[in-house]
């Protein structure tokens, strides 16, 4: 729920009566990670994670980690526009917070409901988006596939 910066708590209730009903006493809320803003502080890449996203060894552990602008999970992807503004403020906080190397350095992912008809719009006009970080579309082999060819494809265009 965007107005109270958390989840819809008419569903959140809906889910619980539902799985109550099925003789569960799992509460939702229980599982559920807390609701972050954009940009909110959600942690630092650890050792493990940096690893496990750069087996190169490129990506140092420590860095800030924070939630998408809001688009993940939606259906809906945001234009390329307002995708740009969010990867470039990311871009320019690390250049103000840590300095231009840094900022240069990390990978700035979108999670805004990728897919094969918008992944090349997006890298095409986001100069300051590395990557994408795909839900759903990932679940089908050959959607996930061709967002795969469509970023090799732009590879040179990325930082």
């Amino acid at each position: 729920d965007s107005d109270t910066i958390d989840y819809d708590e008419g569903m959140v209730r809906q889910f619980d009566e539902l799985i109550r009903s099925k003789g569960s006493s799992l509460n939702l809320r229980d599982v559920f990670p807390a609701v972050l803003a954009a940009g909110d502080d959600a942690g630092h890449l650890t050792e493990a994670g940096a690893a496990l996203l750069d087996r190169d060894g490129d990506l140092e552990a420590g860095i800030p980690m924070c939630p998408p602008e809001g688009d993940a999970g939606t259906g809906m992807t945001a234009t390329s526009t307002s995708a740009q503004e969010a990867c470039k403020a990311i871009r320019e906080y690390f250049d103000n917070t840590y300095g231009g190397e840094t900022a240069e350095k990390i990978k700035v992912l979108y999670g805004g409901s990728v897919n094969s008809s918008n992944a090349a719009q997006l890298l095409s006009d986001c100069a300051d988006m590395d990557g994408f970080l795909v839900g759903g579309a990932s679940l089908d082999v050959e959607e996930f596939a061709s967002i795969v060819r469509i970023t090799q494809k732009l590879a040179g265009s990325f930082r």
